[in-house]
């Protein structure tokens, strides 16, 4: 393109189009039909519109070509198709991402906020910082160096950008640049000379005035980005809160732990207290029978059949041997009433032995 269409076109790209006209601008696709009276800025975002989609740009014939270079590291509307090259070193390329064009000098017309459209100066590597391109800025559509020393005059420019909140509420948010060297001096509004930056805590009017770049609620705040410094009471409260909380967890897990083996120590006691109890009751119920002894391997007992206790307590104790108590031997024979004898077993009934059946037959013969 031509320096003099090129001029013309950054002459249109000052005047901002109505909100109305650039919400329809960025559908035409490529080779369709458009107007380059149509490209601009939008008044709300500054941002450069023209009628073709995110793949095109108005040529001077009237028609959406696809660009030919991009100013972005990820150019938008793409996807997986091929995207037109980045600008070699030396060159920029424009808003309209046409194609790849020389930098400007100093004092030649540029884009907004296109610091990087500026050819840098000599000593670019003492005037580069965050705030310009390689020492060189873009102000009033003009490339300047920001060079301007601290008392000399500058220049500004307040750009006013609108916002919009989450609720639809909107709200301006003014920009304000200028050539004063940076980051040690700023260019004073009213004034319109270069004064040193404002330390934290000052009064500012904008986030330019602070060496910070940061003035909230009328003074000049930390940077966004610099770490936080903790005062010597802070980490002392904190290693305290530390210990604090360590001795509360231990204390926490020695009184559950004491009270789980307090517990488990009642239920042991409250076990042999039982099996102690039980015991008891045996030696209480062998000393109400003093003529029973404790049972044993081999032991015969004589146990007198006319005794209805002793009976009783034979068969009902639940200590007794897995066969019963019985009677077997002849020793433990008694004699019985007519001089018949019997054995008791675990039964408790009388069962007469061989001898006492003999007599009973005799007794049956005629008398």
């Amino acid at each position: 393109m031509a320096l003099l269409p090129y001029s013309l076109i950054l002459l249109l790209l000052s005047i901002p189009l109505p909100s109305a006209l650039a919400a329809g601008l960025g559908t035409v696709p490529v080779n369709g039909t458009c107007n380059l009276a149509n490209n601009g800025l939008d008044p709300d975002t500054r941002r450069f519109v023209t009628d073709c989609d995110a793949t095109g740009y108005c040529s001077s014939q009237g028609v959406c070509e696809p660009k030919g270079c991009r100013k972005d590291q990820y150019a938008f509307g793409y996807g997986s198709n091929p995207q037109p090259p980045l600008c070699p070193s030396g060159t920029f390329c424009p808003d309209e991402e046409n194609i790849c064009l020389p930098l400007i000098d100093v004092g030649s017309p540029c884009q907004l906020n296109r610091d990087d459209e500026c050819a840098p100066p000599p000593n670019s590597d003492d005037l580069s910082s965050s705030m310009n391109s390689n020492g060189s800025v873009c102000l009033s559509f003009t490339c300047q160096w920001q060079n301007a020393t601290i008392g000399s005059p500058c220049i500004v420019e307040n750009v006013a950008y609108t916002g919009y909140g989450s609720h639809g509420s909107v709200f301006i948010q003014v920009v304000s640049r200028d050539n004063c060297k940076t980051p040690e001096s700023y260019c004073d509004g009213s004034q319109r000379v270069c004064m040193r930056v404002k330390a934290v805590g000052d009064s500012c009017g904008g986030d330019k005035e602070c060496g910070s770049y940061n003035c909230h609620n009328g003074a000049c705040g930390q940077s966004p980005g610099a770490p936080r410094q903790l005062k010597t009471w802070e980490y002392v409260i904190t290693g305290v809160g530390i210990v604090l909380l360590m001795v509360g967890i231990f204390v926490v897990l020695f009184v559950v732990h004491r009270r789980q083996r307090d517990s488990r120590r009642a239920e042991i006691a409250a076990y042999w207290q039982e099996q102690t109890s039980y015991r008891r009751s045996l030696f209480a119920m062998q000393s109400a029978y003093p003529s029973l002894s404790r049972p044993g391997s081999g032991t015969m007992y004589a146990l007198a059949p006319s005794s209805p206790s002793m009976t009783t307590f034979a068969e009902s104790d639940t200590m007794r041997g897995r066969e019963g108590w019985t009677m077997h031997t002849e020793d433990s024979r008694t004699e019985l009433v007519g001089g018949s004898s019997s054995s008791l077993d675990a039964g408790g009934g009388p069962e007469p032995s061989a001898r006492d059946s003999g007599t009973e037959k005799k007794r049956t013969g005629p008398l």
